[in-house]
């Protein structure tokens, strides 16, 4: 069923990748965002929409449209209900 050792090698290979940082490193789609204060309401409602919309869609175009739609003076009104409701 199992080699015992040979997962043992599998994990100590593993192991050592990580302690020498050779994991991970990438670089996240929604880590481009426009770094607001984490407790405020605009970081909320910033990752909320995105994710509400993320439906079967490339997670990288998702968050980058989603920065440069924050970061565009004319659609960052999308990520503010209460204007939404009034236009």
């Amino acid at each position: 069923m199992y080699n015992k050792e040979e997962i043992l090698q599998k994990v100590e290979i593993l192991y050592n990748l990580w302690k020498n940082g050779n994991l991970g490193g990438e670089v996240m789609p929604e880590d481009a965002n426009p770094h607001l204060e984490k407790s405020s309401i605009e970081n909320y409602l910033y990752f909320t929409l995105p994710m509400a919309s993320n439906y079967q869609r490339n997670s990288y175009k998702l968050w980058q449209s989603a920065l440069e739609t924050y970061n565009d003076k004319e659609t960052k009104f999308v990520f503010k209900p209460k204007k939404c409701l009034n236009n």
